[in-house]
């Protein structure tokens, strides 16, 4: 099995990576512009086959054709290179960022002020199970012996939600 830094040294690896780029880009051009793909087909003036070959990955342009899609969907065929090093010491550099916002989500710090039950308006990313187990943990709140300074740490998922609130 090859190393993380192995991996970012092949052509697969190198492949992928814009194969999936310019799968987001059209997905999200298609999404803004609410077509689907016989309508994007029709926009760029390609076959139905040939968005389907992009959607799933099964494609190789060539740099002209790559140029082609990348200004009919209104993105700049802007190529950087660096070096491999850099690269990776940025990829690196990423990684070890996403790592701290993650342990700095894990545990939220909630400083009650007053504490509610009831939802006026329910927020898309909570479903009755959410708010089932939130209300449950604001009545142990709200009969606990707590002032206004105490500070109550949350694992984030206790509240059934997996990204940041």
């Amino acid at each position: 099995m090859k190393t993380w830094e192995e991996l970012r040294r092949t052509k697969e690896f190198w492949m992928e990576r814009i194969q999936n780029d310019i799968f987001r880009f059209v997905k999200s051009y298609m999404d803004e512009n609410q077509i689907n793909q016989s309508q994007l087909a029709h926009n760029l003036g390609v076959s139905k086959g040939y968005v389907s070959q992009i959607l799933n990955g099964n494609f190789n342009f060539s740099i002209k054709k790559l140029i082609e899609l990348s200004l009919k969907l209104k993105i700049a065929p802007d190529i950087n290179f660096k070096s491999l090093q850099q690269f990776i010491n940025e990829e690196r550099q990423r990684i070890q960022e996403i790592e701290k916002e993650k342990q700095e989500l894990d545990v939220r710090e909630i400083t009650p002020l007053s504490v509610e039950t009831s939802w006026e308006e329910k927020p898309e990313s909570l479903n009755e199970k959410t708010i089932g187990s939130f209300e449950k943990i604001a009545k142990k709140i709200a009969t606990s012996d707590l002032d206004d300074s105490t500070i109550i740490k949350l694992p984030i998922d206790t509240l059934g939600i997996k990204s940041a609130i």
